[in-house]
């Protein structure tokens, strides 16, 4: 596990938790993280942020822990996962001192708020801009979780856990009656006075806050400079309004006048929360169109290929002072048999190890943009930005496909070494023992025929989870049923569908007419220092330069390729397992 020491904590609100027990255990059901939403730190979760981390060894080492703390664990992470709106987890509090009180607590209401421990492995920051009209500092776009935490009171005020259920699996079922919606009140009731109790507190703490601010000599000398202040403002809209049209000296007139002043004046003081005012404006002698348009700044284009293994991949970091990668591929011959007895066995049993070594490939791009670009238009340097990001990400992504990284060359050294061409095996119908077998095979025997290629290659060590396969296959085959008229390809939540249990995941990246079968947990993505962005000053022509840089190899060592099998063509494939006529 990485070290621990920039461990950050994020909280958010699980109104979907749910808590049972039996005997011995208190189960709990929610929501660890919410992906798109803007926290008190000013951060957003990109969907996908734990889907690497997911996929790694690491993510069955997360800990249910009190208070962050690593030396009270309160029980075990037993399911993560993540769907469209965050990531979810499954825990079990253990039947420990520390966990019998805090299950206690929280069925009992005095504990309601979780927190997760983490680092951030990957983040885009937003320009000034863009951070001054959302409140968004950073995109968190790769997470590493170390923990997910019960605390007493969360770092984000909005991380309450409310549990609607609490109470049900403690009443017996046969007091249990069929609910009506009168019966249903007295509980929303009890939330929503809770609610309005909370809100009253929170008043109570505001207008005790004003107070202390009357009586503060620099609150009553930022009132005396109100004046000063509108006048400033309004001298600046008025500067606009000789450059525009009428509308801005309505605006102009509104804000200079004493009832606007006296508005904000009650909203400083804390006299009212808020306040309207209204300016009407007859617009029936403008010309011209600019003041009727709504302005979309939406940049549409073509949207980019989507990732298939960037995100779905074990990711391992390569530490500063090292360049190169290093693994270790082993071979052993098993020569156990009878012997006599007081005899020596005639042949010895071997093992090898050998040390294998593979440079880093280096990705880059640079997106160069002037300072006007920058300040008149930003929202279309934002959206450049974006797709220069996604674009490196892209490539990274195809490559680890079908890179032509190879030991053949100096130059082929510095490539990726793609799946295609150095991280699968060629699909074998002799090798999996069904060669001219079928009277007329299909995509379901061809596929058990690659399952039986693995298992035999491998010795049952690995078992394939997934498909990759093109679009238009996909549309090809996706209707096929079985003798019963059920449909193979079965679909599932988030548009994911499954092909005799395998995950099926489409792109555009494969070869039409082929096919790769693979355990996914067999790929290591190697990286050092993730995606780098840097952006240089070109002062002379007073514009910028944005390089987006990666640096990274992919390893599947011999024995793992065995469980990665590569069809290239999926007509002749069928054609090896047909029966001869």
């Amino acid at each position: 596990m990485p070290g621990q020491n920039n461990i950050e904590h994020k909280s958010v609100r699980c109104p979907e938790v749910k808590v049972s027990r039996d005997d011995k255990h208190l189960y709990i059901e929610g929501y660890g993280a919410y992906f798109g939403n803007v926290d008190s730190y000013g951060d957003v979760i990109r969907a996908g942020a734990f889907s690497a981390f997911l996929a790694s060894e690491d993510a069955q080492r997360v800990k249910l822990c009190w208070q962050h703390n690593f030396d009270d664990v309160l029980g075990v992470i037993t399911e993560m996962g993540e769907d469209e709106r965050g990531l979810w987890f499954k825990a079990t509090i253990s039947n420990t001192t520390l966990g019998r009180d805090t299950a206690t607590l929280i069925e009992d209401g005095a504990l309601n708020e979780f927190s997760i421990g983490y680092s951030a492995r990957g983040a885009e920051w937003p320009s000034d801009e863009e951070t001054r009209m959302t409140g968004v500092e950073r995109y968190l776009t790769e997470i590493y979780l170390y923990e997910i935490s019960v605390v007493t009171r969360a770092a984000n005020p909005m991380a309450r856990l409310t549990d609607a259920e609490r109470k049900e699996a403690e009443q017996p079922s046969e007091a249990k009656a069929p609910e009506s919606p009168e019966e249903t009140k007295p509980e929303t009731n009890s939330n929503t006075t809770a609610m309005e109790e909370e809100l009253k507190n929170e008043v109570a703490e505001v207008k005790r806050q004003i107070a202390e601010m009357k009586a503060d000599t620099k609150t009553e000398e930022a009132l005396r400079n109100l004046d000063e202040s509108v006048q400033t403002l309004h001298d600046e809209i008025k500067g606009l309004a000789a450059k525009k049209t009428n509308p801005c000296d309505a605006i102009c007139d509104a804000i200079k006048s004493d009832e606007f002043k006296n508005l904000v004046s009650d909203v400083v003081e804390g006299k009212r929360a808020s306040g309207k005012m209204e300016v009407k404006i007859d617009s029936s002698s403008l010309t011209g169109t600019i003041l009727r348009t709504v302005g979309d700044t939406t940049i549409n284009a073509d949207a980019q290929k989507k990732l298939v293994f960037l995100d779905n991949i074990r990711r391992k970091d390569v530490p500063q002072d090292k360049s190169v990668v290093l693994w270790l591929e082993g071979s052993f011959t098993d020569n156990t048999d009878y012997v006599d007895e007081g005899a020596t066995p005639a042949t010895a049993n071997a093992a090898t190890a050998e040390e294998k070594t593979r440079g880093l490939a280096k990705i880059a791009a640079k997106l160069p943009f002037t300072r006007e670009t920058a300040t008149d238009i930003s929202y279309f340097l934002n959206w450049a930005r974006e797709e220069s990001i996604t674009a490196i990400r892209n490539k990274v992504d195809t490559e680890i496909l079908s890179g032509a990284g190879a030991d053949t060359s100096a130059a082929t050294k510095k490539k990726i070494y793609g799946i295609i061409g150095q991280g699968s095996t060629a699909f074998n119908a002799a090798t999996a023992g069904v060669a001219a077998k079928f009277d007329a095979p299909g995509l379901i025997e061809l596929v058990d025929a690659i399952d039986a290629q693995i298992h035999l290659g491998t010795n049952d060590a690995f078992v394939a989870d997934t498909i990759y396969m093109h679009p238009s296959d996909f549309a090809l085959y996706k209707n096929m049923k079985d003798k019963n008229g059920r449909l193979l390809f079965e679909y599932e939540q988030g548009g994911i569908y499954t092909f005799l249990g395998k995950r099926v995941r489409q792109t555009a990246k494969m070869t039409a007419g082929a096919l790769i079968v693979a355990d996914s947990a067999v790929f290591d993505l190697y990286e050092k220092l993730g995606f780098e962005i840097e952006i240089e000053r070109v002062a002379s022509t007073d514009s910028y330069v944005m390089y987006l840089r990666w640096r990274g190899q992919l390893v599947v060592p011999a024995n793992k390729k065995k469980a990665v099998i590569y069809v290239a063509s999926i007509t002749s494939a069928l054609a090896a397992l047909t029966k001869a006529a």
